[in-house]
C-alpha cells in the first residue's frame, strides 16, 4: 500500500527493551550495535491520532542529552 501525503513512517524502528519486538532501546540505541542511534517517529512503539512533530523533537532532545552525558 503506497504512502499518502500527510502519512508518517511511524514504528519502522520500534522502541522496545526486547530486541525481538523492537529495534532500539529506551536510549534509541539499535540493539546489538554499540554506537548507532536512531530517532524520530520511526521509534514510536505505536501511532497516535495527531501530528507527531513535538514528540519527535522531545525524543531527539532526550537523546541529545543522553549522548552529551556519555562524553
Amino acid at each position: 500500500m503506497p504512502f499518502e501525503p500527510g502519512e508518517h513512517h511511524m514504528r519502522t524502528t520500534r522502541m522496545h527493551r526486547d530486541p525481538k519486538p523492537g529495534v532500539v532501546n529506551k536510549h534509541c540505541r539499535v540493539h546489538g550495535i554499540h554506537n548507532l542511534y536512531v530517532t524520530g517517529d520511526s521509534v514510536f512503539p505505536s501511532g497516535g491520532f495527531s501530528n507527531p512533530t513535538l514528540t519527535m523533537v522531545a525524543i531527539s532532545l532526550r537523546l541529545a542529552d543522553y549522548l552529551k552525558g556519555l562524553s
